[in-house]
Order: C-alpha cells, then structure tokens, then sequence
C-alpha cells in the first residue's frame, strides 16, 4: 500500500496542497479503477481550494467530473460540519427553520 501525507504549516489544507493530493492520490487510484470508462464523479465541499484552475485542468484530462455539493435546503454546510450533524441541529426542538 502506497500513501503520502501532505501538511501545511497552519494545519488546513491549501491550493497547493488539494492540488498535489488531486494530482498524486485521487487520480492515479480513481481511473485505476475505472474499467467502465465514463466520467468519474468528485463531489466536494465548497472550499476554496476545492476549485483550483489547475484542479480543473487536470479533471478535464483524465475524465474526472468535479461537481459541488448543496444540501437538501440548498446551502452549503458549515465549513468542518459534516451533513449528518447539520441535519442533526436542524432536527432539534426549538431550533427555527428559515422561512422557505
């Protein structure tokens, strides 16, 4: 088995950091493993550096399809929220819901 660790000085990944784990990670396993051909789906959070020119450069040429994800309500989550636990606060008693 093969991994790497990618650090950044504050802890939080970077454009740069996203970029090389695209490039070096994520490509290499995701069409390995693509036998069927069709576009292979990266769905991701929103950040920032989620959307690199260069990320999307490198998805075009591998056949990679990079789509944003939205909520049921059509919001993002919280940055380091994950879906369960937002959808969790929105299910306790007492917590208003925005008018729709």
């Amino acid at each position: 088995m093969t991994f790497s660790i990618g650090m950044s000085e504050n802890g939080w990944t970077d454009d740069f950091l996203c970029t090389k784990w695209f490039e070096e990670s994520f490509i290499p396993q995701a069409t390995a493993r693509n036998d069927s051909g069709i576009p292979i789906l990266l769905i991701y959070d929103g950040h920032g550096s989620h959307t690199t020119d260069e990320m999307h450069t490198l998805a075009k040429k591998h056949n990679i399809e990079i789509g944003q994800q939205f909520w049921q309500d059509g919001n993002l989550p919280e940055p380091g929220r994950s879906a369960r636990a937002a959808q969790h606060d929105r299910e306790k008693p007492g917590v208003q819901q925005a008018a729709e």
